[in-house]
């Protein structure tokens, strides 16, 4: 059986929980480990609905402002694991402030300066705050998505929509060329001799 096309996976959903709820670190893990035990939040390994009862071997981490996914030592088999759920059901079970479901107008700051478009901040904040190493864009997105609330917008976007164009941007930099192969970075410095 497949997934939906809501799916998403966990860590998204976490991050979800934290940025947009407004739940704490530990606080979001409890909550979405405990709806999964329950039944309430229906989970799908590698597009396979898995039982409510096997989440008794399995338990959620959280780490590097990310969720993982940590198996008891015999309960599987080694492997890639993909973890989904519905973002449609995650949101009844956890709706977004009201603030956050629609996008909403920003006051200009007091500075004096007027707001700029959220497209024209996005591109200076791509370039004043890059991508930290080892940062997924899930997680890049949900720091350019903080600073965005506060920066002098004319509007904020959706964290949803943050993380789309930082996904876009980073999918646009690592595709091949017309007509090339997709440039791979060297792994040893070049020889200097």
């Amino acid at each position: 059986m497949a997934g939906t096309d809501d799916d998403v996976v966990l860590d998204d959903i976490y991050v979800y929980l934290t940025c947009v709820v407004g739940l704490r670190d530990h606080k979001a893990r409890y909550e979405l480990l405990a709806k999964i035990r329950s039944g309430d939040l229906p989970i799908r390994c590698n597009g396979n609905l898995m039982s409510p009862d096997y989440w008794d071997y399995l338990t959620l981490e959280v780490k590097d402002g990310g969720l993982e996914i940590k198996p008891l030592s015999w309960a599987l088999k080694d492997g890639e694991y993909r973890y989904t759920a519905s973002m449609r059901v995650v949101r009844m079970l956890w709706p977004p402030p009201a603030a956050s479901r629609s996008v909403s107008p920003v006051m200009p700051p007091v500075s004096g300066t007027a707001p700029i478009s959220p497209k024209e901040w996005f591109e200076k904040a791509l370039i004043a705050d890059p991508r930290r190493k080892g940062e997924g864009t899930t997680s890049y997105a949900s720091r350019l998505y903080k600073k965005m609330e506060t920066a002098p917008v004319t509007t904020v976007w959706e964290f949803d929509t943050m993380k789309r164009a930082v996904r876009r941007v980073f999918e646009a930099a690592t595709k091949p060329a017309a007509g090339g192969k997709k440039r791979q970075p060297s792994k040893s410095p070049p020889n200097r001799t």
